[in-house]
């Protein structure tokens, strides 16, 4: 996803609003390296863009559904996703030339600054965060799925689960309990 700065010529402040999609494909090319998570559907994304000068305030918005396999019933699920977020775009040479060589006091709302080269602004980076953001960090139901408990249940036995429930023993490590150390 692109965003053309030559849409934005004539006027120096300008706002527009856009309403973009990323196909399934290109959108697991983007997100290629993230674990557990693949795109399910195509993803939807609203933009506005507010133009001062050469920087550009955007506020996007975007929903895709991921499929993921839960970490405890190994079940396919389907989570939606929606981001929200709030980023600037101020071009390279523009901020080089007024701040490059003198020393500047940054405030925290500073901070949050993305520079752009060029007469186009990719916006897939910021796609790629705003989802990777809303992820969570395990794949796994919601708490309180009886099927995916039920599932748990059966694939490590009522044992199991009573050891896990107890505190007792992480069944992670469950096989080093067995394991012999030789006193040499």
């Amino acid at each position: 996803m692109q965003l053309f700065i030559d849409e934005f010529s004539g006027d120096k402040n300008r706002s527009k609003h856009l309403e973009l999609e990323m196909s399934r494909e290109e959108l697991a090319v983007l997100l290629e390296d993230i674990a557990d998570f693949a795109p399910a559907d195509k993803l939807t994304a609203s933009v506005d863009v507010e133009r001062v000068e050469t920087t550009f305030r955007l506020h996007i918005s975007c929903s895709v559904d991921m499929e993921f396999e839960c970490g405890r019933c190994v079940r396919r699920q389907v989570l939606p996703v929606y981001a929200e977020g709030d980023w600037v775009m101020m071009l390279r040479r523009d901020f080089d030339s007024k701040y490059g060589g003198e020393e500047v006091e940054l405030l925290e709302e500073d901070l949050d600054v993305t520079f752009y080269e060029g007469e186009v602004i990719d916006l897939n980076p910021v796609i790629r965060e705003a989802i990777i953001l809303e992820l969570p960090t395990f794949a796994r139901c919601e708490e309180g799925d009886t099927e995916c408990d039920l599932a748990f249940e059966a694939f490590i036995g009522e044992k199991g689960v009573a050891q896990q429930e107890e505190g007792k023993i992480d069944l992670r490590w469950a096989a080093l309990k067995d394991l012999k150390v030789s006193k040499n």
